[in-house]
């Protein structure tokens, strides 16, 4: 819960700058115009090759260790991955920040 006290206070107030969507399914947000982004190693753009998105999108981040779940990846338009060497994955934190100030600082 994005409301939750610990997830305000991390916020430091940034949560209420945020378009958050709660509820919806991935096939009425298709619906209402939103582009769906997913996150994934395989089936996967790198992100410096990431074409340019709608301006509705949604972001969508698995888990650490498993990542979002394949019949999700299937109803993506699209599946990014972050470029990095040496390392197997990143937390799913920053690998969201990462991802929310690429795509903040290119409109």
């Amino acid at each position: 819960d994005p409301y939750r006290h610990k997830a305000l206070q991390a916020s430091q107030g940034s949560i209420f700058k945020l378009n958050l969507i709660k509820g919806k399914s991935i096939d009425e947000l298709k619906e209402n115009g939103y582009q769906i982004i997913g996150t994934s190693l395989r089936k996967a753009v790198n992100l410096s090759e990431c074409p340019k998105l709608n301006d509705k999108f949604v972001l969508l981040l698995g888990n650490e260790g498993q990542g979002l779940k394949e019949e999700t990846l299937d109803k993506t338009d699209l599946n990014i991955k972050i470029e990095i060497s040496d390392i197997d994955s990143l937390n799913v934190a920053v690998a969201g920040g990462i991802l929310m100030h690429h795509f903040s600082s290119i409109k």
